[in-house]
């Protein structure tokens, strides 16, 4: 229904119908102008009202030292303010409230305004100020430009009279006050009166030109190009951007930048990442968005403009930015024809612009030998006999194309140890910043977002085989740190000891001992592989319940006090730091020898000596990166006593 409108529409205005010259034409902008009004307003809000408490002082000059010039300008607002001769405006200027400096503290609007109109009333100027130096209101950057251009029209009208007549006023020509004029001065005689170009103003394009300047581009999140885009604009009368990366939480004002000389045109991706498509367009062009369409793996968006050549006979280009994914469904082929087919079946010219990726080939992995033959046994000569160059050509090209379609395979999607495809993307990204720039600012900060997201994909990942969330009889905590966990048992241990001391009324020492290996002990050592610490407070934490235990068994048997090391060897038992390490070198001699079904390559390689040492095996361990929050972890302590043991030792067979 709507194409059927658009054609009725379309002849209509294709009628050379002149409406009366009393009757102004319709205007088609009226909603994108007001649009754009209102998007620059929000836009400039915070500048407005920062503006709106300023005042000017055009024409003075800077002095050889900054001080120099700020003691200048203290003094020519001093002396304005006497010349206003204004009780309120002095009260204001002795309470601190007027500053010359560009960010005081303290400013109203109220105040810039009375200033304003009490130096306009006044008569003449202070002694000291020149007569180019004048006072005004600050004003925006468009309004810089307004003012140019009536300077350029008040220029005009001098001339004409040969006095100073006109002058300037808040981007207003006003009219002095005669009958005496002050002669034009000879320097205004000979200059241009068409205003200079501004640089903070893109320049409006010209409604007289007959070429229309496009820019095509794809960008890949266009979040991260506004300011190249911003140049572009003062450029190109159209531009067509592809590969977005926006959604519905994207503003429009983020993305115009307070510019009031282009209007935009969006169709996002509304399932998944990436895609989207946008179009910047000249006001003067008159834009009509027509249709967008949105599905999966395609972006169009359909827009009319009306040359600047032909605004008057109502002829429209119909521009058509299309984007397709490299990985689009095949089902989404058919509709995204459908919508072709109707959006250039109208009568005007259409200009698709489109960013259609096809599929990847691996050409390292082609056929070439079967490909070689073909074009070797090809007979040419009969082949282009007939035929012109161009229709040569296309043979040459469907030829080739065919051959490349056979014999060269599609790449297969690169996968990274079953990651998802997000992850996959971060970390070859990953790959490449570090590959180029590892220490930049930008590789780290990439880093720490792959870290995050691996996190993320690593927490949600569920349970396989009733696997336990966590290993038993251990506290985990945050930062690695097994402070707590050793709290606990070694509070828990004490308590036991209590308890067997209380229920065994026995005095050998070897039957305490023997309930002590059995009870107590393995609380102690249970998978130190993981939490064996290696700061002296935890170690000594858990060697006084063995060094508290023993010295009560040697109390209830009535024997001489004696040290903690005589104590181990009258009871035949070693302390709780040598047992953890003979842990540590069994589970480092069973994961080298491939007793251990673990994949421990993350902690440690063994590579061979780069020179011969006098006391070490042919083989150390070499741990590739020891972080703080690794140094507790099994090959960060047992690396020193591994690299001391006996090479007999080392390639010693496991005995059962």
């Amino acid at each position: 229904s709507l194409l059927d409108l658009h054609r009725k529409v379309d002849v209509l205005t294709a009628k050379s119908l002149v409406p009366p010259p009393s009757i102004p034409s319709p205007s088609p902008l009226l909603d994108s102008a007001l649009s754009s009004s209102v998007v620059k307003g929000i836009a400039d809000e915070k500048k407005i009202r920062e503006k709106s408490k300023r005042a000017v002082l055009v024409g003075s000059a800077e002095l050889a030292t900054p001080e120099e010039t700020a003691k200048m300008d203290e003094h020519n607002l001093k002396r304005l303010i006497e010349k206003a001769n204004n009780s309120e405006l002095t009260d204001a200027y002795n309470a601190g409230l007027f500053s010359h400096k560009r960010h005081p503290e303290k400013k109203k609007n109220t105040l810039r305004d009375k200033f304003l109109s009490c130096i306009r009333v006044i008569g003449g100027r202070p002694e000291e100020f020149t007569p180019s130096m004048y006072v005004r209101r600050d004003l925006m950057p468009i309004e810089l430009l307004q003012e140019k251009k009536v300077k350029a029209e008040a220029l005009r009208r001098n001339r004409e009279c040969g006095f100073l007549k006109w002058g300037v006023r808040d981007t207003d020509v006003i009219k002095f006050s005669g009958p005496n004029y002050r002669p034009l001065p000879d320097r205004l005689r000979n200059c241009p009166t068409s205003p200079r170009p501004s640089n903070c103003i893109p320049s409006s394009f010209s409604n007289h030109s007959s070429s229309i300047s496009f820019y095509y581009g794809n960008s890949r999140s266009v979040k991260a190009k506004i300011d190249t885009l911003t140049c572009f604009l003062k450029r190109f009368h159209l531009l067509a951007i592809s590969e977005t990366w926006l959604d519905c939480g994207d503003l429009d004002v983020m993305l115009l930048r307070g510019t009031s000389n282009h209007f935009l045109f969006r169709a996002d991706r509304v399932a998944g990442r990436g895609g989207g498509v946008l179009l910047y367009a000249h006001i003067n062009l008159l834009p009509i968005t027509v249709s967008t369409l949105t599905i999966p793996g395609f972006e169009c968006l359909t827009v009319d403009i009306f040359p600047l050549s032909s605004t008057q006979n109502r002829d429209c280009l119909r521009v058509i930015v299309v984007y397709r994914a490299p990985n689009s469904p095949s089902p989404s082929m058919a509709p995204f024809i459908d919508y072709l087919s109707n959006v250039t079946g109208c009568t005007h010219p259409s200009l698709i612009v489109d960013k259609i990726s096809p599929p990847s080939r691996d050409f390292s992995n082609a056929d070439w030998v079967s490909m070689n033959n073909i074009i070797a046994s090809h007979n040419w000569t009969l082949s282009f006999m007939g035929k012109n160059i161009f229709d040569a050509y296309e043979y040459f090209s469907a030829f080739i194309n065919e051959l490349i379609t056979t014999y060269v395979p599609l790449k297969k999607t690169k996968t990274n140890n079953g990651f998802p495809k997000y992850l996959s993307i971060l970390y070859d990204r990953l790959q490449r910043f570090h590959a180029n720039a590892p220490n930049s600012d930008l590789t780290h900060s990439l880093r720490k977002r792959f870290d995050k997201a691996l996190k993320s994909f690593e927490t949600n990942i569920p349970k396989c085989n009733g696997s336990p969330d966590k290993i038993p009889n251990i506290l985990y905590c945050k930062n690695l740190n097994f402070g707590y966990h050793i709290t606990q048992i070694t509070r828990k241990t004490r308590s036991m000891c209590n308890l067997m001391l209380r229920s065994f009324h026995t005095n050998s020492p070897d039957i305490l001992m023997k309930a002590y290996k059995i009870y107590i002990r393995p609380l102690l050592e249970s998978s130190t592989v993981i939490w064996n610490p290696t700061a002296i407070g935890l170690v000594n934490r858990l060697e006084n319940v063995q060094r508290e235990f023993t010295r009560r068994v040697l109390k209830r048997t009535r024997q001489p006090p004696l040290s903690y090391l005589d104590r181990l060897k009258l009871l035949n038992i070693e302390t709780l730091e040598y047992r953890r390490a003979l842990r540590d070198m069994q589970f480092v001699y069973d994961s080298i020898h491939g007793h251990a079904l673990l994949d421990t390559t993350n902690l440690y390689s063994l590579a061979p000596l780069a020179r011969s040492l006098r006391f070490a095996q042919s083989l150390r361990i070499s741990i590739p990166c020891r972080l703080p929050v690794s140094i507790s972890t099994c090959a960060s302590r047992s690396i020193t006593l591994w690299n001391n043991l006996p090479s007999r030792l080392v390639t010693a067979p496991k005995t059962p």
